[in-house]
């Protein structure tokens, strides 16, 4: 399967690249960035799309309605199967991403395994991108999120 699985990316209209914002001193954003994205992805492994829809950003809730959220999230993580395994591969802090107004985001890649795709070679690559965003109250929030797999090849449409 040569695909690119689009999440809230597509309804925020963003496209992916590099932070141009990139800095290397908030480790302590990053970190906690983190965490907020782990709990966020476990609601993301057990199903619970509309749960990890509550807790994403107030742009991102006001950029989808929850059942295309659902629909989307159901569509095309059937296809990648059950996560088994997870690994971030880079976390950056940055004050910029594409489109979006300036703030404080952190940007996590990581790389994961499925039922379906067991193997982490480069052709059966999966990669997630989760994207979060320091909202007014100081709290980190999903702002979008992103799976892509084989290298981000052809776009996959939800089933």
């Amino acid at each position: 399967m040569r695909s690119v699985l689009p999440m809230a990316f597509i309804a925020a209209g963003l496209l992916v690249t590099a932070p141009a914002g990139a800095t290397p001193d908030h480790k302590e954003d990053v970190e906690a960035a983190k965490a907020v994205a782990a709990d966020w992805l476990t609601l993301i492994d057990s199903r619970k799309y509309e749960e990890s829809y509550d807790d994403m950003s107030a742009f991102t809730r006001k950029t989808i309605g929850r059942d295309d959220w659902v629909k989307i999230m159901t569509g095309t993580l059937s296809r990648v199967g059950a996560i088994q395994q997870r690994d971030v591969i880079l976390a950056n802090y940055t004050t910029s991403f594409p489109k979006a107004p300036p703030g404080d985001y952190v940007v996590i890649r990581t790389r994961i395994t499925s039922d379906k795709y067991p193997d982490t070679t480069v052709f059966e690559l999966l990669s997630e991108l989760v994207v979060l965003v320091r909202e007014g109250t100081g709290a980190w929030k999903v702002y979008g999120y992103l799976v892509s797999a084989k290298n981000g090849e052809k776009p996959l449409q939800p089933g």
